[in-house]
């Protein structure tokens, strides 16, 4: 490729990226999702990121006082450390199994995250939730994890593509 047809190449590069720039100067042509746009849009956008990482403290801050309930530990007795002193090893295991979940999908989303794209990549997240929150009920506790490690690794990606260079911490 000669020189010339790479300098002609970046110079319609050029142009196209002053152009989509010029056809945001009308307002009614910046984008929107669900009639917010500008600062209410990244307001939203923000506010739901921080519930995204809301449910990934709490998960793990519920799990440890459940050990300690009557119910939970009459519904799971294998697991309960005042009758099976010694599955104390399997009772940590049950707590970590989540952390599992969470870190086997946060490190797929290397691959699945721009593959999937992240508002799909998030939304498979909290489908898989969704699921797991009805399968925590048969203590299936992994399910939830994944699900949450789907969305605590692609939240913060997110958030920072969607807000404006000045609001960013570099």
């Amino acid at each position: 490729m000669s020189s010339d047809s790479v300098l002609e190449k970046n110079n319609a590069l050029a142009d196209n990226a002053s152009k989509s720039s010029e056809s945001f100067a009308n307002d009614n042509q910046i984008p929107t999702y669900l009639g917010l746009k500008g600062q209410k849009l990244n307001t939203a956008i923000s506010t739901m990121c921080g519930v995204g990482f809301l449910l990934f403290g709490y998960d793990q801050g519920v799990m440890g006082s459940l050990l300690t309930l009557p119910a939970f530990r009459e519904a799971f007795p294998t697991i309960d450390l005042e009758l099976n002193p010694q599955n104390d090893t399997l009772q940590g295991f049950t707590v970590a199994v989540y952390e599992l979940g969470c870190m086997a999908s946060a490190l797929s989303t290397i691959y699945l995250g721009d593959r999937l794209g992240r508002l799909k990549t998030m939304l498979l997240g909290v489908a898989i939730m969704f699921v797991g929150g009805i399968l925590q009920a048969a203590s299936v506790k992994i399910v939830t994890g994944v699900g949450n490690g789907f969305n605590t690794a692609t939240v913060p990606v997110y958030q920072s593509e969607t807000s404006k260079a000045h609001n960013r911490v570099t």
